[in-house]
């Protein structure tokens, strides 16, 4: 029997994902049919294209939803009306929750349900940064935005140059800061909005609350880094595609948490003026 040939059509056929067969000769026969052989052995040998993570992929989903971060955010404060801003926070904060939760459990749809995840967030960025801006002017804004980006690229720095090194104690530390704010945040939440507690060393402007601002935006932006190593991993071992979007969706997040409470470190700073 002699060695297989791949003729023209085959090549295509691989190229395009295609299938084929060897024939009494050894040679791979195809036709212009899917699958469709005549003088086949009985055995199929099928050659697909995979589709798998890439960084490049990862990015481009991520700057597509801090697009629709950016389009929610700018509609909602020239629409909604400042009088719905605590309803809508409350309704934006379950869903935005209830939607991480479920992307984290079913990463296959976090296309869909991170881009509406994206869309009602923006709804609380938009109406946070405006009320910020009536205070403090649009210029509280701009400042966040160039101190969010100057953050992100100094963590990129320290990643890529290895000075910070993410490894599985970095991360354990890292998730056990994040769940603490939050829990932190809950409890601040829940005991203004139900109790009308001043919750000071949160929402005031003390030197105590600045400082708890600066520490929060710190581990924001450690969670910069965990995201780049995440991305980083799932090229390497080659994932699926669609965690993609899974990834982009991590890091979507964490910069917008970021521009928020960079946001809010502006806004205690300028009102101690």
């Amino acid at each position: 029997m002699s060695s297989p040939v791949f003729n023209e059509n085959t090549l295509r056929a691989m190229e395009r994902g295609g299938s084929f067969r060897y024939d009494e000769h050894g040679n791979p026969v195809v036709d212009e049919q899917w699958g469709n052989t005549q003088g086949a052995q009985p055995f199929n040998i099928h050659v697909t294209t995979p589709q798998v993570f890439s960084v490049n992929g990862a990015l481009v989903k991520t700057a597509f939803l801090l697009a629709v971060v950016t389009v929610s955010a700018i509609a909602s404060a020239l629409l909604i009306p400042l009088s719905l801003y605590i309803p809508i926070f409350i309704a934006s904060l379950v869903i935005t929750l209830g939607l991480a939760f479920w992307i984290a459990k079913n990463p296959k749809q976090a296309r869909i349900i991170s881009t509406l995840y994206a869309a009602i967030e923006g709804v609380t960025v938009g109406m946070f940064s405006l009320i910020l801006a009536q205070s403090f002017g649009l210029g509280i804004i701009a400042q966040a935005l160039l101190g969010t980006v100057a953050v992100t690229v100094s963590m990129l720095f320290l990643y890529a140059t290895h000075i910070i090194k993410v490894t599985d104690k970095f991360r354990t530390i890292v998730y056990g800061a994040t769940l603490g704010i939050f829990v932190m945040y809950m409890i601040g939440i829940i005991g203004r909005l139900a109790f009308g507690a001043e919750m000071a060393f949160l929402f005031g402007n003390s030197w105590l609350s600045i400082g708890i601002s600066i520490l929060v935006i710190g581990v924001a932006a450690l969670n910069l880094a965990v995201d780049f190593d995440l991305i980083e991993r799932m090229k390497n071992q080659q994932v699926a595609k669609y965690y993609e979007w899974y990834a982009a969706f991590g890091l979507m997040v964490t910069l917008v948490w970021l521009y928020i409470e960079i946001l809010r470190l502006l806004a205690k700073l300028q009102s101690r003026d």
